[in-house]
């Protein structure tokens, strides 16, 4: 599967930005020295932004998905988020449950 996406990869990446390293840029500096190989959000974080910030979210993520969405085979993105503390070990998600939750509060402005 590796050789039929290699060209496609070549492909984003000169489209996206001729001559740009992938491993400098805006993103790369965001995750910084970490290990991580996804970002996750919290559904219930993100319904609790603004408005204005929610288009701006869902327009940046149908780009990615006609960009890249083509790098995904027939079974498609499929992940699992459980929440661990710093020692490794499972705790309760408080975010999990966003279907009858109420907003959150970012800040004292907020309320």
């Amino acid at each position: 599967m590796l050789d039929k996406l290699k060209g496609k990869w070549l492909y984003n990446k000169q489209k996206a930005n001729p001559g740009f390293a992938y491993n400098h840029g805006p993103v790369h500096e965001y995750f910084g020295l970490t290990y991580a190989s996804y970002l996750v959000l919290p559904r219930r974080a993100i319904q609790s932004m603004s408005w204005q910030w929610q288009e701006k979210f869902t327009k940046l993520m149908h780009e990615y998905e006609e960009d890249l969405g083509h790098v995904y085979d027939e079974e498609g993105p499929v992940y699992s988020v459980t929440r661990k503390n710093r020692s490794g070990r499972f705790i309760r998600d408080p975010l999990a449950q966003y279907r009858h939750k109420e907003p959150l509060i970012f800040s004292k402005e907020d309320v």
